[in-house]
């Protein structure tokens, strides 16, 4: 093994030039193999036969408005420590908010985050407004 790797360093720093080429040969075949041969790009996956992948299915066939594929956001608002977010005067910044949040570009819904069955904490110090989107 030894005398054969001592034989190709020796032929490679004889053929240099050549040796040198060679390569640069394999590396643009390589760069116009990987440009041209490049297959399409997918978002989708699946594992078809897994306990997940028929869940996913299931709740896109009987609740297909909850659109699985599309992204979502939580806005988490806080009010200082001991204070509420619930009160008066920040349910109006709240409701501010949520109007600025509904007319951003590709909002599809945004939850109350004042609704105690959700988005509001058991102290009133921070809620959550859930917001969806009509892209991936």
């Amino acid at each position: 093994m030894a005398s054969r790797l001592y034989a190709l360093g020796r032929f490679s720093y004889r053929h240099r030039r050549l040796v040198a080429l060679a390569w640069l040969a394999v590396l643009v075949g390589l760069g116009v193999s990987a440009a041209t041969l490049k297959g399409a790009y997918s978002t989708q996956f699946s594992v078809p036969g897994t306990e997940s992948q028929r869940a996913i299915d299931t709740l896109q066939t009987r609740f297909p408005e909850a659109g699985l594929d599309l992204a979502t956001a939580n806005v988490v608002i806080a009010a200082p420590k001991g204070q509420r977010v619930d009160l008066p005067a920040r349910k109006a910044a709240i409701s501010a908010i949520v109007a600025d949040l509904k007319d951003s570009e590709h909002v599809k819904a945004v939850s109350d985050p004042l609704d105690p069955e959700g988005g509001l904490s058991p102290d009133g110090r921070i809620a959550v407004a859930r917001v969806s989107y009509d892209v991936s």
